[in-house]
C-alpha cells in the first residue's frame, strides 16, 4: 500500500493499520509525506530529486517487486510534473521487473504527464477512476494512478472508502509473475 500526503499529524494511521500491515516505512527525506505499508518485509529507499518519491524493494517471496510511490506537483505546472515523473524512470529501469508505481499524479489519465510517464517508463496505466475530491462524496477527477510493468497482471481496479483524505483510495488487485 502506498500512502500519499501523509502529513505529520496523520501518521497515526500507520499504527492503526499495523495489525494488517506490520511492515511500514515513511519516506526518509524531509517533507516527503509518503509511506509504504505491507504484509511482507521490504527495504525502502528515498529520493533526492525534484519530487517526493519512495521506493520499496521486496524479496523473492514477491518476485523481487519494486513499488514506487510518487506525488507530483499540482497543476498548472505541467512542465514540472513531466520532469518530476521523469525522475522515476531510472529507478524503474534499474529495478528490472516487476514494478508497480502508484500515487497522486495530479493529472488526468490522458494528460501529457501520464502518457509521457507511461511511455518513458515502459509501464501500463491500469487506473482511470475519478478519485478526487472525496469531500463532496462524488469524485469528479481521476488524478490518482497505478502503473504496472508488462509482467504484472491486473484482475480488478476499484475505489475504496474515503478514510479522512481528500482523495478516495484507488485499489488494484495484482498478480505477480512467478518468483525467481
Amino acid at each position: 500500500m502506498v500512502l500519499v500526503e501523509l502529513l505529520p499529524g496523520h501518521r497515526g494511521v500507520l499504527d492503526r493499520i499495523a495489525s494488517r500491515y506490520p511492515h511500514r516505512a515513511l519516506c526518509p527525506r524531509p517533507r516527503c509525506w509518503l509511506a509504504v505499508a505491507s504484509r511482507h518485509s521490504f527495504k525502502v529507499e528515498g529520493h533526492k530529486g525534484l519530487m517526493p518519491q519512495i521506493v520499496a524493494r521486496f524479496g523473492p517471496e514477491l518476485s523481487g517487486l519494486t513499488v514506487v510511490g510518487l506525488h507530483l506537483a499540482r497543476p498548472p505546472a505541467v512542465d514540472l510534473q513531466v520532469r518530476q515523473a521523469a525522475e522515476a524512470t531510472p529507478v524503474i529501469a534499474a529495478a528490472g521487473a516487476p514494478v508497480v508505481v502508484a500515487g497522486d499524479f495530479n493529472a488526468t489519465p490522458f494528460s501529457v504527464v501520464t502518457r509521457t510517464f507511461a511511455h518513458d517508463a515502459g509501464l501500463r496505466r491500469v487506473t482511470s477512476l475519478p478519485s478526487w475530491p472525496s469531500f463532496v462524496r462524488l469524485p469528479q477527477v481521476a488524478i490518482d494512478h497505478i502503473f504496472v510493468s508488462p509482467d504484472v497482471a491486473v484482475t480488478g481496479v476499484r475505489l475504496g472508502e474515503p478514510g479522512g483524505s481528500d482523495h478516495y483510495p484507488v485499489i488494484a488487485d495484482l498478480v505477480l509473475p512467478p518468483g525467481t
